[in-house]
């Protein structure tokens, strides 16, 4: 079961590492275009709303596209300032009771609000390219929000088995370990 759920755990964060990999370098495309865009408007009075469009589409997309892989490195908004007082079993149940309280109640209301806004604007004519591009990503968004959930719940599993696993049963197997030591050791002098 362990080997079952660590593989899943792998290949969810294997693919959130690579889309969040392919879309850093989405980045300088947007640097570059926001570039070209600021001087085809201001320097050579050149707008047009398909380039606002598409800075908002793609700045949209790449923020979307890259939740699962700043959940998997840590660069997201968290706690960290109180989570560093608390133990790996307490992390690991916060992690538990954050991914399905609120990560997969997330991903279910973006999946369900926006199936009504998605199939009612891909049956319209869309006058721009990246809009149905923009809307399958808002899908996507909800998937990798529902993977991550699950890598997260995946991974606060295998660490607190981890943890009960690592620690003793029962205290009193300790102090009986500890009595049988000393009453080892008081049978050896005499």
């Amino acid at each position: 079961m362990h080997k079952l759920v660590q593989r899943i755990v792998k290949r969810i964060d294997h693919l959130n590492k690579t889309i969040g990999e392919a879309f850093i370098w989405l980045i300088p495309v947007l640097i570059v275009l926001q570039f070209i865009f600021f001087l085809a408007e201001k320097i050579y009075q050149f707008p047009f709303i398909e380039m606002h469009q598409t800075m908002i589409f793609l700045n949209g997309g790449m923020l979307m596209m890259a939740v699962g892989y700043a959940a998997l490195t840590n660069h997201h908004l968290r706690f960290s300032r109180a989570e560093k007082f608390f133990n790996k079993k307490t992390k690991a149940i916060i992690n538990l009771l954050i991914s399905f309280t609120i990560m997969l109640p997330l991903a279910f209301a973006v999946f369900g609000y926006s199936s009504t806004y998605l199939i009612n604007g891909w049956q319209q004519q869309n006058s721009y390219f990246l809009e149905p591009v923009y809307k399958a990503i808002i899908l996507v968004y909800a998937y990798l929000i529902a993977l991550t959930a699950l890598s997260v719940a995946g991974s606060a599993i295998l660490s607190l088995t981890k943890l009960e696993e690592s620690e003793p049963d029962d205290m009193s197997d300790q102090n009986g370990d500890q009595t049988k030591d000393i009453v080892s050791q008081g049978n050896s002098t005499e």
